[in-house]
């Protein structure tokens, strides 16, 4: 097989990966796992391309692809029980792609305004408010709402590191 048919062969199988992966996000937006499972598998496919194509240009296509890997965040969800209570809550991982980290602005506006509820409640505390008990069930309340979101922060700041050091590896192999 010469290096121009493997080079069609390559650029039908990315034109299957691209409509395949817009399918996924296009038709069912909560089928995440999948859509991460096709990224990775595109990935591969771009980085052993290199036998027939250019470093340079197999380096491009990996960073391509991986532009449209998504973050995996740590979060949490109440565990509903059969009395339509809640027992409990459970950890899980989500996925943030590109395109939906948009609504990020949105949530730093939140943040800062549960800061400054914070900060307004911890005053009234120290001041002596009649309604103390309540205020530190709430405080507790945010308190652990906090700690989600810095799980949740450092989980992000974990995901690059990881992609970039399995990109090292790789390179290393090549």
């Amino acid at each position: 097989m010469s290096a121009s048919e493997r080079e069609a062969r390559a650029i039908r199988a990315r034109a299957v990966y691209e409509r395949g992966f817009r399918s996924i996000r296009e038709g069912s937006p909560d089928a995440k796992e999948e859509a991460v499972m096709l990224l990775e598998a595109w990935r591969d496919f771009e980085a052993k391309c290199s036998e027939f194509r250019r470093r340079d240009d197999v380096a491009a296509a990996v960073t391509a692809v991986e532009k449209k890997m998504p973050k995996r965040i740590k979060r949490k969800r109440p565990i509903p029980s059969e009395q339509g209570g809640q027992m409990g809550m459970e950890e899980y991982y989500d996925y943030i792609f590109p395109e939906e980290a948009g609504a990020a602005p949105n949530l730093k506006l939140l943040e800062a305004a549960m800061r400054w509820k914070r900060q307004k409640m911890m005053a009234q505390t120290a001041g002596g408010d009649a309604d103390g008990g309540q205020d530190a069930a709430d405080d507790e309340q945010e308190q652990q709402q906090q700690q989600e979101e810095e799980e949740e922060r450092q989980s992000e700041e974990e995901q690059p590191q990881e992609q970039h050091e399995q990109q090292q590896q790789q390179d290393e192999a090549d």
